[in-house]
């Protein structure tokens, strides 16, 4: 998705748009919540938690083998935090997480937002991915 067209949409409408056409594209069950998200999200945010959805379904498709993805958007007035967590096979975190470029893409694309990103895993317990992102970042700021 353009990022004009997220701008048009919104961070939550984009992200519900993203995750039907993922959920047709690759057969899985993809539940998407949102609250408290609002309407005028900094463009560099919004098109942050994107991208870190879009990859991290795009990373479920490729190796998880889960049937269920749960997409959380939660806003509290100073960030916005997202959750993406699926039932699949896992992963020892200690041993792919350095192997992966999109998990680093993710990381580095959060970090440059002054955000935090936390992947918890376990083989055969499904992923879960956390990010938080602050509304506003010492670099929007400056």
């Amino acid at each position: 998705m353009h990022s004009s067209k997220l701008d048009i949409l919104g961070l939550s409408r984009g992200v519900g748009s993203l995750c039907g056409k993922c959920a047709k594209q690759y057969g899985i069950q993809i539940d998407v919540d949102h609250l408290d998200v609002p309407q005028l999200v900094p463009p560099d945010t919004a098109l942050c938690l994107f991208r870190v959805v879009q990859e991290g379904l795009h990373n479920v498709s490729k190796h998880s083998q889960a049937s269920k993805v749960e997409v959380r958007l939660k806003g509290n007035g100073v960030a916005i935090s997202l959750t993406l967590c699926d039932n699949g096979v896992g992963f020892e975190p200690s041993k792919n997480l350095s192997n992966g470029i999109g998990i680093q893409s993710m990381k580095e694309r959060v970090r440059m937002l002054d955000g935090t990103f936390e992947v918890r895993s376990q083989p055969m317990q499904g992923t879960q991915i956390e990010v938080v992102v602050p509304l506003k970042s010492a670099r929007t700021a400056a």
